[in-house]
């Protein structure tokens, strides 16, 4: 071999060992951006099944929520009591339309939740691996790519 053969061999295993270790950077840059995406993606599952069991709850509260109001003091004309008006004292009485509109507003509470509760089981699920095994789904993603899948 020539002198220059063996200085562009030199060469050429140098700018190896270089992106040898850029390629090991690059992948470890990318493990961690895999767990902190994964990461934020649980914890907005994890958040929208909270928010999910507190309309459950606030919902159930106002389904079985009882409402009264009060009807003041009145005087009415009476044809049994000799003719005379007589003074009905205040009163509590149930209020169904109050009650009608807390049904409704449970109503959409329910069926919001719900859908809260399948975005946030999917959004756990496809991401908890991710969490406590980035690098496998980052090996997992380079294959597929590069499978062309």
């Amino acid at each position: 071999m020539s002198e220059m053969d063996k200085e562009i061999l030199n060469y050429l295993d140098k700018v190896g060992q270089y992106l040898q270790g850029a390629g090991e950077k690059g992948f470890e840059t990318y493990v961690h951006g895999v767990f902190v995406q994964s990461l934020i993606y649980t914890i907005v599952g994890v958040l929208l099944l909270c928010l999910a069991t507190t309309l459950i709850v606030v919902g159930w509260k106002l389904f079985k929520k009882e409402v009264y109001i009060t009807v003041p003091e009145r005087e009415e004309f009476s044809f049994f009591a000799e003719n005379k008006m007589r003074i009905i004292p205040e009163t509590q009485k149930r209020d169904d339309d109050a009650e009608e509109r807390n049904l409704h507003v449970a109503g959409t509470m329910g069926i919001v939740s719900t859908f809260l509760t399948f975005f946030g089981i999917v959004f756990v699920v496809a991401n908890i691996t991710g969490v406590f095994a980035p690098d496998y789904v980052a090996i997992k993603e380079i294959a597929e790519n590069i499978g062309g899948k």
